[in-house]
């Protein structure tokens, strides 16, 4: 009798591993955003946890400036805990013979890492240009 208590456990054991969900790891990743003079590319994207988002701008126009921000609390401000803003993003940044930005502020990229703050979901930021 004791051999077919073991084979019910067993298989209680197998059916359970079968029917309950199971965990997923996420690699964290980098996903470059392209900023260019008329728009950028992908204009939205969902990120999971511990994924970077790194908008960098490429554009040719040295007139034109480029602002990422996305409004997370929707009071169309962009000063929140949930809100980003990039500041200004220039094309390139001088700098000196030893590559040294003369312009410490001066910024081509921007960065948002999707932590405990940031968490998973589908973000429709904007580029507000200058």
């Amino acid at each position: 009798m004791s051999q077919v208590r073991i084979a019910i456990v067993v298989l209680l054991v197998l059916v359970l591993a079968l029917v309950l969900p199971s965990a997923e790891a996420h690699d964290a990743g980098t996903f470059s955003i392209i900023v260019r003079d008329d728009g950028i590319v992908p204009e939205t994207a969902s990120f999971q946890y511990n994924d970077t988002a790194l908008w960098i701008d490429v554009g040719e126009d040295d007139n034109l400036t480029h602002r990422i921000v996305y409004d997370g609390d929707g009071d169309g401000l962009y000063n929140g805990t949930y809100d980003w803003d990039s500041g200004t993003l220039q094309n390139e940044c001088e700098s000196d013979e030893n590559g040294t930005k003369l312009d410490e502020e001066c910024q081509t990229s921007f960065r948002v890492s999707f932590n405990s703050t940031f968490g998973t979901g589908t973000y429709y930021y904007q580029d507000l240009l200058s």
